[in-house]
Order: structure tokens, then sequence, then C-alpha cells
């Protein structure tokens, strides 16, 4: 196939599996634990960094990850101090950090920095670095999840009672954040700040429908997450569409075909 030899659908290819790994296995634990809505405010809290990162003249991406990183930190601690609700301060920095981007692009708005590739992606944008990158979060995640899976279940589904096992809770849930906020920089080469969300929330509640198992759940959530991105990538080469949405459309016509299915 001749798309194949291209170079940027190749690295488009390989950083769309390894998203694909890790996105299904945040996705089970983000729905279990309902954190739809963190995955909403730490992506779009990413703009911020972005816009930072442009004005300073260092890589966008970079100073995303470390702004997103700080944020979600942030936010795991005003949640376990109980002085503020999850929620509200996701909701309280999302709009900031968008504010904040927006301000600083409007008054410096001479760059060369393609905007529009990091809110709605581009898999022509992904390079050699990206894939690294990817590769080596993707090996963090993989550790963490293998050596600490019954943890992050219990932690899940009752927090009080894993802190009464012995589990340190509030440990787990900054590394969970932190994790969660590098995975989510990884995604918006692909799929941009705007619509990165469908990628924590569409596996796991697609392969929900087929199983209650929560190894299965996992297992299930890979491969229709691999499904919709594989087949959104080459959707979008063929019908000449952005990646980032023609594959959040796949995903949400397997959603809507599993659910129909179903009813």
């Amino acid at each position: 196939m001749e798309l194949l030899s291209y170079t940027f659908f190749q690295r488009a290819l390989i950083g769309g599996i390894l998203l694909s790994i890790v996105f299904s296995l945040f996705s089970f634990f983000v729905v279990v634990r309902k954190l739809s809505f963190a995955g909403v405010g730490i992506s779009h809290t990413a703009f911020g960094g972005i816009a930072v990162g442009i004005i300073l003249g260092i890589d966008p991406s970079i100073s995303a990850l470390i702004f997103a990183i700080l944020i979600a930190i942030f936010i795991a601690y005003t949640s376990q101090k109980r002085k503020l609700h999850e929620d509200a301060a996701i909701g309280i920095f999302f709009s900031f950090s968008m504010a904040l981007g927006i301000a600083i692009i409007s008054r410096f708005h001479r760059t060369n920095v393609d905007i529009w590739s990091f809110l709605f992606g581009n898999i022509t944008t992904i390079t050699h670095g990206d894939l690294i990158f990817f590769s080596v979060a993707t090996a963090i995640v993989l550790v963490y999840f293998i050596f600490f899976f019954g943890d992050l279940v219990l932690i899940g589904f009752d927090p009080e009672v894993a802190q009464s096992y012995g589990i340190n809770v509030k440990l787990h849930n900054y590394v969970f954040m932190t994790l969660l906020a590098m995975v989510i920089i990884m995604g918006i080469k692909m799929v941009g700040v705007i619509l990165i969300s469908a990628f924590l929330v569409l596996p796991a509640t697609i392969a929900s429908a087929f199983s209650k198992s929560f190894i299965k759940i996992i297992g299930l959530s890979v491969l229709v997450s691999l499904v919709f991105t594989v087949a959104g990538l080459f959707l979008s080469y063929y019908l000449d569409m952005p990646s980032g949405a023609t594959i959040v459309m796949t995903g949400t016509a397997l959603f809507a075909l599993t659910y129909l299915k179903g009813s």
C-alpha cells in the first residue's frame, strides 16, 4: 500500500498505536473514577502552556507538558485537601489556562507556530523525537499499571477501603494525575487539545458493553482504540479530512453501533 511508504504516515501510525495502548489503560480508570472532566480540564490547561512556550521561544510541547503536570498535581492537591471539589478546581484552571493562552496569542500574534495543529491535531507534525517520547511514556505507564493494578482498582472503587489496607492513596493520586497529564500531551499531536478527551472515554465505554471483567474491559479497550485510531488515520487520508476529527468520529460511530445493537 503506497500510503504506508510515506514517512509521516508511518510515524502517525506508530504514534497512534502507542497512544491507543496508554489511553485505553487510563480510559478504564477515568470512567470508573468519573474523571472524564479531568481529561478535558488538563488538555485545555495545556493550551496555556503552549502559548507560554511560543512566546518564550521553546518547544510548545515541552512547555505544555510542564504546565499540564503542574496543573494536574495542583488539582490533585486541592481535591485531596477537600478545600475545593475536584470538578471546581478543574473548571477554574481550565478557564484560566484557556484565557491565558488566548490572551498571549492575541497579544503576540506574530508567530510561525500552527496553533490549529495544537487545537485539533495534525499527524504531519509528529516527529522522530515525538515517537521517542511516546515510547518512553508508554513504557513508564505500562510499568506503573502492571505493578499497581490491584491498588488502582481498589482506589477507583473505594479509596477509603484502599487507605485502610495500607495503600498510599494520596501518592497514587499524584502519580496517576501526573501520568494522565503526560499521556494527554502525547495525544495532542494526534487529535489536538479540543478532541483529546474522547480518547479517555470512548475505549472503556465501548468495551464495557461486551464484558464486566476488569481485565477483559481493558483488553477490549486496547483493541477498540486500535481499531478506531488506525481506521480513522486511513479514512482521514483518503477522505482528505483532519486526522483528529476523523479518528474521533470513527470512534463515536463505533460507540453508536455498539449501543444501538445492544438496545
